[in-house]
Order: structure tokens, then sequence, then C-alpha cells
């Protein structure tokens, strides 16, 4: 198993938050998930796509000096914070750095931690048939403490965790059968997600037409490079906020994009616009382009453009 590249088991939506004493329910991290494959003093990282991401996280080499045994294959997520909350923007950053002192920065900009949840292979034995809460037992037996490499708590009421949740605005959480077995490159009920939809407020920088009136916004936010695009939303306008914006956003016309990353789209379809009009938009995660998935307009904003910021 060390040398394979592993598709990882992943748990299916479910609709809301329950209790059950057949379930552990655990945080729902907005990270990148992360397969760490420790052999012999060498650990090798692979992503949800099966990608390798070793260069990327220097520091969870360190994993081979925590872990009591020469090898072990473990499953977790990498989650990088900003003034104390999770930020996917941040480690979406670290996960697609390459130049080696891009890296090194970024190690000292935007720290990560690797939360780790499952087991499943240790000194030569495949643990995948093993029930969830003897590998999950494993785990925290063998893993020496480290601030920056750590296992993930589990909870007895799902209800109550999702208030929680709810309170501190974190992606949500997963419900896990305690008895399942880990299942490769499986999307399976024996792992259910109930997911917290989140806000982001972005800036108009161009929008796409119906006949006469604008149908979808194409919305950005800003980084340190300039206004990032995040996506196209039309879900949530209004008949009344389209005729509003069939007379205003003409006004704001230019030729050229103001996104960093402008996307393809075809010639003739879309408009460019002064980047002032913003705007809350709802939406349910975000994808690994670092683009919002399922965005719903909520209602446009007075806030200044320069403070529709990722973090």
């Amino acid at each position: 198993m060390l040398d394979q590249k592993i598709i990882p088991m992943e748990p299916v939506p479910h609709p809301e938050p329950f209790d059950s004493e057949e379930h552990l329910f655990q945080v729902k991290w907005d990270g990148v998930r992360m397969l760490a494959f420790v052999d012999h003093g060498q650990v090798r990282l692979q992503n949800r796509r099966q990608r390798d991401r070793t260069t990327q996280y220097p520091e969870l080499q360190a994993l081979t000096d925590l872990i009591s045994g020469p090898t072990a294959i473990l499953d977790g997520e990498v989650v990088a914070f900003h003034q104390g909350r999770v930020s996917f923007p941040s480690v979406l950053r670290r996960d697609q750095a390459n130049r080696p002192e891009y890296i090194a920065l970024l190690m000292e900009q935007m720290p990560v931690t690797y939360i780790l949840f499952d087991l499943l292979y240790l000194d030569g034995k495949d643990l995948t048939g093993q029930p969830l809460l003897e590998r999950h037992s494993l785990l925290a037996d063998i893993l020496s403490p480290h601030p920056q490499i750590v296992t993930t708590d589990n909870f007895t009421s799902g209800t109550a965790l999702f208030t929680t949740i709810k309170a501190q605005e974190l992606e949500g959480m997963v419900a896990k059968v305690k008895n399942s077995p880990y299942l490769p490159g499986k999307n399976h009920h024996h792992w259910l997600k109930i997911k917290l939809r989140q806000q982001q407020l972005c800036v108009v920088g161009g929008y796409t037409t119906r006949g006469s009136l604008p149908n979808a916004l194409l919305v950005g936010a800003f980084d340190e490079t300039g206004l990032r695009y995040l996506g196209r939303v039309g879900s949530g306008l209004s008949q009344q906020q389209s005729i509003a914006l069939s007379r205003s956003l003409p006004e704001l016309h230019q030729t050229r994009s103001p996104f960093v990353n402008p996307p393809q789209l075809p010639t003739g379809s879309f408009h460019w616009v002064i980047p002032v009009l913003t705007l809350m938009v709802e939406f349910a995660e975000w994808t690994p382009e670092m683009h919002l998935r399922a965005p719903v307009v909520k209602g446009f904003t007075v806030v200044p453009p320069e403070q529709c910021v990722l973090y």
C-alpha cells in the first residue's frame, strides 16, 4: 500500500444534523484533503486527486518523528488559519505553490495544521477493514503531541456540535458509523456530511445578459495580487434588481477585465465594469479552483470594495 496512490473515502451529503448512538461526530474542516505515507523516515503526501503534495508542505516531514512505527498511512485535512479563523484561500495558496523559495516564505506567513482523522495502515498491517473507533484509538496511541499535527476530536452529539459549528462559522460536520470500515475510492453512507452554507463579501467586476437584462454577475474579492475572480452568480437576483442593474451597470462599463485571473468566456457574452458595486454572496463551499460552488446573491451592500477580501 505504501507505494500506491489511494483515492480517499468520502462522505455523502445529509440534509440536517442528528444524534445517534451508532455514530460519532467530527468537525468538517475547510482545508485540503491529504493522505500521508510514512515509510522509514520519509513522508509522501497525496491529495484527494492523487496528486503529489510532498513539496508543498515540508513541515509535515515531522510525521516521521511523531509516529511510533516505521510505516503508516494516515488520512486527514491540511488547514490554515487567518486571524484565528479557518482560511481556505490561505491553504489553497500553500497547496498551489511550486517554487522552493516561495514555499519557504509561505511556511512562515501561512503555517498549516494537519488534522488527522484516520489510520489506514501501520507497520505492515492493512487496517481499512477494522472498525473506525479502533482505527481512531490506535491513531491517538501512536501519534506524539505536536502543535501542527493533531488528531481530530470525536463528539457524541451531532446536534450540539452543529450548534457550536454555526456559532464559530465553521464548514460543517461529518457523522461516521462507529464500526464502519475505511472504503478507499467510495462515497459511502457510513460517512455523512452536514454542511453550513458560507458567505463572502464580493465585488462585481462584470456581468452577462439575457436579452436586455443582466442575468448573472461576475464577482470577485481582493487578495494580495488584486481582484480575484470567484465565479458567476445569478441565483437570488430578483426581477426588480435585474432591471435596476440594467440601468446602473452600463454606466460602469470598461473595456479591460478588472480581475487578475479573468474567466474564459465567449467573446461578446459578457461586459466588464469598474469594480465598485459590492454584495454578499452565500455559497455551499469553495471548489479546488477557488471558485464559489452554488452561489446565491443575498443582497447588495454599502461596504467599500477594498473591504471585500479573501482571508
